[in-house]
């Protein structure tokens, strides 16, 4: 059961996680960062989710923001809540 890393850089943070929580159920964690070049502030959406659950969370960040930067990583353990460890 593989765990992929969501972190998508938007104008629309907000509204992403709103909708991952709500129609993914997954919790989301904003961190800030800042552009190196405009330096302008943003919000980066952070997620962990379930392989089954990607393409919808694709289609979420494509709906709300087609200019959305998303990368999507590997996850070698995930320990927490929503998360069960089996030992």
């Amino acid at each position: 059961d593989y765990k992929k890393v969501v972190m998508v850089i938007t104008d629309h943070p907000q509204e992403i996680a709103d909708v991952i929580i709500k129609e993914v159920g997954r919790g989301v964690t904003f961190i800030h960062g800042q552009g190196a070049y405009t330096k302008k502030g943003k919000k980066l959406v952070y997620c962990v989710v379930k392989v089954i659950q990607l393409a919808k969370i694709k289609k979420i960040v494509e709906a709300a923001d087609p200019q959305a930067f998303m990368t999507v990583m590997d996850a070698a353990e995930v320990l927490g809540r929503g998360f069960p460890h089996n030992p």
